[in-house]
């Protein structure tokens, strides 16, 4: 299950391989669409768009679970040259020339809390005199960025005074 903030392109086929690589069974991608949180280039939706988007998910979310109980495989996605260009040269290229950690710094705002260092899944970021360092294996999931509490923490100035990704508590009514 893969979620994504427009469409997962190729991604499926990185996954076949992937798991032909660790001796696994392929039994497809799922595609959910979710918030993009990419907001070094992109803006994050706000809290009644972030809503919609989950609550829109769910269904999907739903269906692929009971997939999963049942056993069954995730049906193939037919990808066309502009998926297969965007999850291979362009996405080679972004991360090659792009996808950098040196950006990312901490304002005066923060605090100490360390909550980066819990949420950055590479466990990419250490603490020197309180304040986050990044070290140089970042996938910019943008987890700490968005998951600082006091929104200390930017990208050069892409991120100034943009809406933070925060993904609403959705409850079935």
């Amino acid at each position: 299950v893969m979620t994504c903030g427009g469409d997962m392109g190729a991604a499926g086929n990185y996954n076949e391989k992937l798991c032909e690589e660790k001796k696994l069974i392929y039994c497809g991608s799922m595609e959910v669409v979710m918030l993009d949180n990419y907001i070094i280039m992109f803006s994050a939706p706000g809290p009644d768009d972030a809503e919609k988007i989950v609550r829109n998910s769910i269904p999907m979310l739903e269906q692929g679970a009971q997939m999963i109980r049942q056993g069954e495989t995730f049906p193939a996605k037919i990808c066309n040259f502009v998926d297969k260009v965007k999850s291979g040269v362009v996405n080679d290229g972004f991360n090659k020339y792009f996808v950098k950690s040196k950006g990312f710094w901490a304002t005066d705002k923060c605090v100490n809390c360390g909550k980066c260092t819990e949420v950055c899944v590479l466990n990419n970021i250490t603490l020197d005199d309180g304040k986050p360092v990044w070290g140089n294996d970042c996938t910019q999931c943008m987890a700490c960025i968005c998951g600082c509490p006091m929104e200390a923490i930017e990208y050069g100035k892409k991120t100034a005074g943009k809406v933070r990704y925060q993904c609403p508590q959705v409850l079935d009514d």
